[in-house]
């Protein structure tokens, strides 16, 4: 679709935009509604990101019972976000429904890998661990659960990206696999540096520490 935007555009700019009597521009058809799709969800990719990590600090918030439980949470899933843009350019997939749904999903599945290794954190720590040993018994268990889920999830997309023959579909499934890798690698890596850099109260709390 990108590529017959360019086209569409690329005939208006050869015939001219203004003429005495007349002014071309894409009216209507498949191609004019795409890109009119296309620019609101230009406009409103943010606001709804901005939505959602909003979602995402006031329940997780309260959930944990601390603001910056919130916080910790949403530093990996926007980096997450912020590389799965990356990568949609680097795959010459524009943004558009399609993707943005995809792209929402990515902060959902992100949260729910944070979530996992923050709560097991918490629990080490309940049980009597220092906060660098909790650090590494949730690594070792959730941690390991959050690596099993992603890699299974996407092995399991990997026919529908190498089979199919719809460009639509493969590009979608190769999205959903670069998203379930870059949430797990934040994850794993990203969230636990944060939390052994931060050492947030409301783990330490649960020890008396």
């Amino acid at each position: 679709m990108d590529a017959a935007l360019a086209a569409a555009h690329a005939a208006v700019s050869a015939v001219g935009i203004e003429h005495p009597n007349f002014r071309v521009r894409l009216g209507t058809g498949t191609i004019a509604i795409q890109e009119a799709i296309n620019r609101i969800i230009e406009r409103y990719h943010h606001v709804v990101v901005g939505l959602l990590n909003l979602a995402i600090v006031v329940l997780a918030s309260l959930a944990f019972r601390s603001l910056m439980a919130g916080l910790l949470l949403l530093a990996p899933v926007n980096l997450a976000h912020l590389c799965m843009i990356a990568c949609m350019h680097l795959l010459g997939v524009g943004l558009d429904v399609n993707s943005m749904i995809v792209a929402a999903i990515g902060l959902g599945v992100g949260i729910d890998y944070g979530i996992y290794l923050i709560s097991r954190i918490g629990n080490e720590v309940a049980a009597g661990h220092s906060l660098d040993g909790a650090l590494i018994r949730a690594l070792n268990t959730s941690g390991r659960a959050i690596a099993f889920t992603a890699s299974i999830v996407a092995l399991s997309l990997l026919p529908l990206c190498l089979l199919s023959g719809l460009k639509f579909v493969a590009d979608m499934g190769v999205l959903i696999i670069a998203i379930m890798a870059i949430n797990m690698v934040c994850a794993l890596i990203v969230l636990p540096l944060l939390v052994r850099l931060v050492r947030p109260a409301f783990l330490l709390r649960q020890a008396g520490h």
